[in-house]
């Protein structure tokens, strides 16, 4: 077994809800998220982690799955975590995309869902597709290159391509070995994306631990946010209640 030292560790994570999407209105961080910031920091947390609601991916507001609900909120969410000495990670996605995504081609995907439910119709892009990486990696580059993000949560999203491989489309190339225990197309695509990731001095986290590329920030998380409880939603003039903490996540 080969050992790697990570020299960068980030303790104490939070993954942050910075509004509901879809909604009819966009998010716009305000002294509530200014005074959660100051709360987290205070109980130790020095990453933050946005899931899928910082992206437009219905298109609702003029953007898509790599860009944001409000740009200009975005930016302005990430520089009150940096002037707090603290780091960001957007989500993204090297594999599930919306099947009713104007920009989607019937030979990216094996058929079947990757989820089916509320306003999620995902299906599980191939990593071996030529059409899907040369159109999805420019695109989750450009999230680091246009926000200024300390790096990526990647939801890898990906099929494995070992089983059934008679439902290969025509644009898989399958270079690499695939087998129960190497998935070859999928360790390729993540360690380019690793790669880039770290040539701009960022983190790169996955959930994944069937794929062997580096994992960057193991590090132990609250869901927190918009979602949390505490005296910012009082300070703020907020009257909802919000749901009960999950316990901690890995």
């Amino acid at each position: 077994m080969r050992r790697h030292l990570i020299t960068d560790y980030i303790p104490g994570q939070a993954v942050y809800n910075l509004g509901e999407y879809p909604s009819r209105k966009p998010w716009n961080p305000d002294e509530y998220d200014e005074c959660r910031l100051d709360q987290l920091w205070n109980e130790g947390i020095r990453l933050i982690q946005v899931m899928e609601d910082w992206n437009d991916l219905l298109r609702l507001f003029g953007g898509d799955k790599f860009t944001a609900v409000n740009p200009a909120g975005l930016r302005r969410f990430i520089n009150m975590v940096h002037k707090r000495g603290m780091r960001i990670l957007l989500y993204t996605s090297t594999g599930h995309f919306q099947i009713t995504d104007r920009d989607f081609r019937p030979e990216w995907a094996r058929p079947g869902f990757s989820t089916k439910a509320a306003h999620w119709q995902l299906v599980h892009c191939s990593a071996a597709s030529a059409g899907w990486r040369a159109y999805v990696l420019p695109r989750i580059l450009r999230i680091m290159d246009e926000y200024g993000v300390d790096g990526l949560y990647n939801d890898a999203g990906s099929r494995r391509l070992h089983r059934d491989p008679e439902l290969a489309t025509k644009d898989e190339v399958l270079a690499f070995e695939e087998s129960p225990d190497h998935d070859g197309a999928l360790g390729d695509l993540l360690s380019i994306i690793y790669s880039e990731v770290k040539r701009r001095g960022g983190h790169l986290q996955d959930p994944l631990t069937w794929v062997s590329i580096p994992q960057h920030t193991k590090t132990l998380g609250l869901s927190l946010g918009r979602r949390g409880r505490g005296q910012c939603r009082q300070a703020a003039g907020r009257v909802q209640e919000p749901p009960t903490l999950p316990g901690p996540m890995l």
